[in-house]
């Protein structure tokens, strides 16, 4: 693996060193929540690979009934697609009533 930013191993981290003077990149969290409490899956939106992953994890889990919610410092936003610029977004199971 060489010194190209836009190779990547697939669990979306970065396979090169960032030089000590640049700016990292941050990761972009999903966070699950179920019955055991939460699970969080971080990936880089700009590795090709990691980001198809995850949109793929989000289709999946709000095709399944999660409601996708855009956490921010500008209040929380209900998300209907898929958007690699969220910082963190959380999935929350259907309520069933009864």
């Amino acid at each position: 693996m060489g010194s190209d930013p836009d190779e990547c191993d697939g669990t979306g981290e970065a396979t090169w060193r960032l030089p000590a003077n640049s700016v990292e990149r941050p990761m972009k969290t999903h966070i699950i929540m179920d019955r055991r409490g939460d699970t969080r899956h971080e990936f880089d939106a700009a590795c090709p690979v990691a980001l198809a992953e995850a949109e793929e994890r989000f289709r999946d889990l709000t095709g399944k009934g999660f409601r996708a919610v855009a956490l921010g410092t500008d209040g929380n936003v209900l998300m209907r697609r898929f958007d690699p610029e969220v910082e963190q977004t959380l999935f929350i199971p259907q309520l069933v009533g009864g």
